[in-house]
């Protein structure tokens, strides 16, 4: 659950996402249903690409998180029932995704 962010980035492997009230927030998230945002403008989301070298592939398997399943792309927004995309999220273009955070890697 995260709640209350504003102006951020969050790198987030897990079972289910549910964001509440965010503002211009870019997700990289890997999850198993579809991330829920309420009451949330400005968001992107792309796919999970966070790496620590030698514990990040085991830590996901562990959990069940290895598998890529693309339900980065399936928001699901609580304030938006029609049939038309919602205006509060988008993919975030691969031009505009930063690179993986460099943790555990020699510089």
């Amino acid at each position: 659950h995260v709640e209350n962010i504003i102006d951020s980035t969050i790198h987030l492997a897990a079972r289910q996402l549910r964001v509440h009230a965010a503002r211009r927030v870019k997700f990289y998230i890997r999850t198993l249903s579809r991330p829920i945002i309420e009451d949330s403008r400005d968001v992107a989301f792309a796919p999970f690409a966070f790496d620590i070298p030698g514990r990040s592939e085991n830590t996901l398997k562990k959990h069940g998180l290895f598998e890529e399943t693309g339900m980065w792309r399936e928001v699901d927004d609580f304030m938006w029932l029609k049939s038309t995309p919602s205006p509060h999220w988008r993919v975030l273009d691969e031009a505009e995704r930063a690179s993986p955070p460099a943790l555990g890697r020699s510089t």
